[in-house]
């Protein structure tokens, strides 16, 4: 099996895909200002809140109508409440995708509504999806990545046809959230470490830790990120996340990742930047009614973060998902959707899903009985092989693009 098709199949993504690194420089210049401001935590919080306000301000359209793609998670509700300082909320709109019940799905929910903003949602547990629209949400990813993380590009279209899109790519990544302390050069330890985070199957697919060395896009210079987030930005961030968070076609801006507000978030001290701890200080500073609502990221906790909180929904959510038929409890922690279960429920879903992996059979660039295995198993409830499956379809509508004329 080629390298690209193997990291596909462990990734979600084309590990081997070109990035142009002149193209995405995430750091520019220090920021001077901050080193004068560490021991003033208010003055500190007023720079970064001028800097967050002028990474929008650059691309803030006036008689544009406005849209924030909302998760249950601090960097979209951070670009929402920023971007309120430039608009009324009857100008901005919001939208969620996933399944009803989970963090995301209903803390955005939550938000939109406690400051009367026009809130859709898109129910991943129910929609249908059909040839042609996997086909279309591989043309607006360009045929990159899994195909289940993004929004349905016909609703998007449908919608949201002339708005700007305001997303919170890359919030957390330069908050701090991928720092890796103990990586500090491009070695087996760090292919070791990207497989470990990076892997969507879990449990089939394997990957030779020294290809992925081989065919990482690698920083060059001093870019004052860290090694392992250099290599994350460049590799999962490029190549996995923003093709589904920033469909192709549309209007994105992504204020995290405008030097600005990028210069000042990295010229802080790194143990600023750990756990995100300044982000979060940051986030309830200047915008405490919009972090006073539970955050995804806290299981349900607000800011100032409530231990109790945070450990009495982790434990119960733990517990209940453990324990209960997947039927009967949805795991707040889902991320759009549980795809392996539907498939066992929705009979439409489920003969899509197979019709894709038959014709992928028909390639013999995977072995037919490893598909059939992974099918059998699955749908017998031996084991969840939801995610591969998925993996698989998503490869085999990217092959059918392609042989059509697209090319990533």
């Amino acid at each position: 099996m080629e390298f690209e098709i193997e990291s596909f199949l462990k990734f979600g993504y084309f590990l081997n895909n070109h990035i142009n690194k002149d193209e995405h420089q995430i750091y520019l210049k220090t920021d001077d200002a901050v080193k004068n401001l560490l021991n003033s935590p208010s003055e500190l919080f007023n720079h970064g809140y001028e800097c967050l306000l002028k990474s929008i301000e650059s691309d803030f359209k006036t008689n544009s109508k406005h849209v924030v793609p909302l998760s249950g998670g601090a960097d979209s509700r951070l670009i929402l409440a920023a971007l309120s300082e430039f608009t009324e909320h009857k100008n901005i709109e919001t939208y969620t995708f996933g399944t009803p019940g989970t963090y995301d799905y209903d803390f955005a929910n939550r938000v939109s509504k406690s400051f009367n903003i026009k809130h859709r949602n898109i129910d991943l547990s129910s929609y249908e999806y059909t040839q042609e629209s996997l086909e279309e949400n591989c043309l607006h990813t360009k045929g990159l990545t899994l195909l289940f993380h993004n929004p349905p590009v016909n609703f998007l279209k449908q919608n949201y046809p002339d708005f700007q899109f305001w997303s919170g790519f890359m919030g957390g990544e330069v908050a701090g959230s991928h720092i890796q302390i103990d990586i500090d050069k491009v070695d087996e330890k760090l292919a070791e470490r990207f497989i470990q985070s990076n892997k969507v199957s879990r449990s089939f697919f394997e990957i030779n830790k020294n290809d992925v060395l081989n065919n990482l896009t690698l920083p060059e210079g001093d870019n004052r990120l860290t090694t392992y987030e250099a290599v994350d930005y460049l590799n999962r961030q490029l190549k996995f996340i923003k093709p589904h968070v920033c469909v192709d076609g549309f209007d994105f801006r992504t204020p995290f990742v405008k030097p600005i507000w990028s210069n000042f978030i990295y010229s802080l001290p790194i143990s600023y930047r750990l756990k995100q701890r300044f982000f979060y200080d940051f986030c309830y500073a200047r915008f405490p009614d919009y972090f006073n609502m539970p955050l995804k990221n806290f299981h349900g906790s607000s800011l100032p973060l409530n231990q109790f909180t945070y450990y009495k929904n982790r434990t119960k959510n733990l517990i209940l998902s453990t324990l209960l038929p997947r039927d009967l409890y949805t795991d707040k922690r889902v991320n759009y959707s549980d795809y392996g279960r539907r498939m066992l429920m929705d009979k439409n879903f489920r003969n899509l899903l197979l019709e894709n992996l038959n014709s992928l059979k028909s390639r013999s660039i995977i072995e037919p009985t490893v598909i059939d295995a992974i099918i059998k198993q699955h749908l017998s409830k031996n084991k969840n092989f939801g995610i591969e499956i998925m993996l698989l379809v998503s490869l085999e509508v990217i092959l059918t693009c392609r042989s059509k004329g697209m090319r990533n």
